[in-house]
């Protein structure tokens, strides 16, 4: 079984670095990149074969919706988990996978972050505010913690679908996550035994595979050119 994180495209927020989980769609890039990688690696004989993928899990965001519409075609809607929920231009959208809740910090920079939070005296000489370790203030704001959770959940979900499909590490199948980068960044992390307050670089690069080695959980990277 091959769990493959796919990032959505390029948005105004990721494209000038700011914590957003609003609406914003993919920007004309984004959609430029997104096309470039589904016609250089999906379809038959391909890295991403329609034909092996046996669930696809994509959160609410419009861009994932988006990466989504355009690296499959409309017979793959079929593959959606059976546990999507929210339907957003006809397609379930599954909570568990949503993007971060970003709280006060929401469109916001890391610059800015760290400004505010040195003038408001919240972090000590040498420990800046890092996502990965303090995640986000305000009553739905979500600490790392939090986050793990929903994650591990959502783990354990794609485990049993594993299971029914004949629980062999080795089969060749595969199950699509579609979202933002930094959930799909927690999600490998997870994936791999870590905490995602853990320091590991480059873990969710584009297209990185989650796989099984001798029985254990893997990454393969470069499966999508940069």
């Amino acid at each position: 079984m091959q769990p493959l994180n796919h990032p959505s495209g390029e948005t105004r927020a990721t494209r000038d670095g700011r914590y957003s989980a609003s609406g914003n769609g993919l920007t004309v890039v984004g959609l430029d990149r997104v096309t470039e990688i589904r016609d250089r690696v999906i379809g038959p004989g391909k890295p991403i074969d329609p034909d092996r993928i046996q669930r696809i899990y994509i959160c609410r965001h419009p861009a994932a919706v988006q990466t989504f519409q355009v690296l499959f075609p409309p017979a793959v809607l079929a593959k959606l988990s059976d546990e999507h929920e929210e339907p957003l231009d006809g397609i379930k959208i599954l909570k568990g996978l949503r993007d971060w809740d970003y709280g006060h910090y929401e469109d916001m920079t890391d610059a800015e972050i760290r400004e505010m939070r040195r003038q408001q005296g919240l972090d000590p000489e040498g420990k800046a505010w890092s996502i990965w370790k303090n995640g986000f203030p305000g009553p739905t704001g979500e600490r790392p913690s939090m986050v793990e959770h929903r994650i591990d959940h959502l783990m354990q979900r794609i485990r049993d679908t594993h299971m029914i499909f004949g629980g062999d590490a080795s089969l060749d199948l595969d199950v699509v996550l579609i979202a933002h980068h930094l959930i799909l960044t927690a999600f490998a992390k997870r994936w791999m035994g870590h905490r995602i307050s853990d320091r590991l670089t480059n873990i969710a690069s584009p297209g990185a595979i989650l796989s099984y080695e001798d029985g254990k959980p893997t990454i393969q990277f470069g499966m999508i050119p940069p």
